[in-house]
């Protein structure tokens, strides 16, 4: 039980930083197009 939860665990962080990476990307990519338009 305890391993399942660490792995969870450990999945959860791991696609927060994805999505992170992935957000932060798009702002840069929606700023650059709002700010050549």
């Amino acid at each position: 039980m305890l391993a399942i939860h660490a792995v969870i665990g450990r999945a959860i962080i791991i696609i927060a930083v994805i999505l992170q990476s992935l957000y932060a990307r798009l702002q840069v990519v929606l700023h650059h197009y709002v700010g050549a338009g």
